[in-house]
C-alpha cells in the first residue's frame, strides 16, 4: 500500500500541559497562561511531520523530548493563540488532543514565516483533523 504523503514543518515547540476537559480556545488559553508562568524560554527546534494518521512531532536535539505521536482522531483543534500573542516576536499556535483521561495542548511558535508559516501548519493540520472525520464515516471494514 501507498504510504501516506507527509508534510513536514520545521518550528519551535514551546510547552504542553493537561488541559483536564477543557478544548479549543480555551484549552490552549489554559497552556498559554501556563506556559508565561513558566517564564521558560528554551529555544527548542521540532519537526512536525504531519500524514493522514497524524502529527509527530520529533526533537532530534532531545532537548525536551524525543518523539510525541498525536494520531489523527485525537486532535480535536489547532490555530493560532485566541490573543494574538507573539513569543520573541514569532506567531504561536497550539494543537488540542484528546487523551484517554483528558485533553492535553501543545504549544509552538513559528520558525520560519518564509518557509513554515504558521498558518500553512496550521492548515494542514486542521485538513488531517476533517479527513479523519470524514474517513470515520466511510471505514467500514469489509
Amino acid at each position: 500500500s501507498a504510504r501516506p504523503s507527509a508534510e513536514i514543518f520545521c518550528t519551535h515547540y514551546l510547552y504542553e500541559t493537561d488541559t483536564e476537559m477543557l478544548t479549543g480556545k480555551a484549552a490552549m488559553e489554559r497552556c498559554m497562561n501556563d506556559y508565561l508562568q513558566t517564564g521558560e524560554n528554551v529555544n527548542c527546534s521540532v519537526h512536525l511531520k504531519i500524514t493522514s494518521e497524524g502529527v509527530t512531532v520529533t526533537d532530534s536535539q532531545r532537548l525536551k523530548f524525543f518523539r510525541k505521536h498525536f494520531p489523527a482522531e485525537s486532535v480535536s483543534f489547532c490555530d493560532f493563540d485566541p490573543h494574538s500573542r507573539l513569543q520573541a516576536k514569532r506567531k504561536v499556535f497550539g494543537l488540542v488532543a484528546k487523551k484517554p483521561n483528558n485533553n492535553s495542548c501543545i504549544l509552538f511558535s513559528e520558525k520560519d514565516s518564509e518557509k513554515a508559516p504558521a498558518e500553512a501548519i496550521i492548515e494542514s493540520i486542521n485538513k488531517i483533523m476533517t479527513r479523519g472525520k470524514i474517513s470515520d464515516l466511510n471505514s467500514y471494514s469489509s
